[in-house]
């Protein structure tokens, strides 16, 4: 998988390049501390109940995250380049508090979510990303800067009713310190694979 990965970002000669050769990446929050064991945690217990997509556990390259941006990227200058805004804009942000909501079965999409207090400080700051980097990335087809802030915590395709009732009296997880921008690359139902470069917030 990661040789697959390192072969999408070789630049070539070509100028269009088809969709399936394209590689998506994720901007987000990376989760740290006592939120990110709370977020294990509860998926953990998700996949108790029922299999989930989104798994945290050791043998997963998936990791907790809130994103901010994703797209393609079409080649390895692009990449480079995006990779150098987010740098830059890493540097002109100051860390901030977030605070969780309760987690919650979205219906109809079959996604668990924790919601954040800070919707639209973190609306701001992915609309701040989508104008620095626009350029050097390919969109999705949805609008990634309009969905409401949310930390993916499971994806089922059953127990709909054994899981909402397990959410219905979970505790609200507690409260973390946004520190850094990380850049991932994309994997199942938006999941972030490990990080590929992490820019500390200061």
């Amino acid at each position: 998988m990661k040789e697959k990965f390192i072969n999408l970002l070789i630049s070539t000669n070509q100028t269009q390049f088809p969709r399936e050769e394209y590689t998506k990446i994720n901007i987000h929050l990376p989760i740290r501390g006592d939120a990110q064991k709370y977020i294990i945690e509860l998926n953990s217990k998700i996949r108790k109940l029922t299999f989930s997509e989104i798994d945290f556990s050791p043998n997963s390259f998936q990791i907790p995250h809130l994103t901010l941006y994703m797209g393609y990227v079409s080649n390895e200058n692009n990449f480079k380049n995006a990779m150098e805004k987010i740098m830059m804009l890493s540097n002109t942000i100051k860390p901030f508090h977030v605070s969780q909501t309760i987690p919650y079965l979205k219906p109809k999409r079959n996604y668990v979510f924790v919601d954040t207090q800070q919707t639209e400080q973190i609306k701001e700051l992915k609309q701040t990303i989508k104008d620095f980097i626009g350029e050097y990335m390919i969109p999705l087809e949805w609008d990634v800067v309009a969905e409401i802030p949310h930390i993916t915590v499971g994806y089922i395709k059953d127990s709909f009713e054994k899981v909402t009732s397990f959410l219905d009296d979970y505790p609200i997880g507690p409260s973390w310190e946004a520190n850094a921008l990380e850049v991932s690359f994309c994997g199942l139902r938006g999941s972030c694979l490990g990080a590929i470069k992490t820019f500390e917030i200061k």
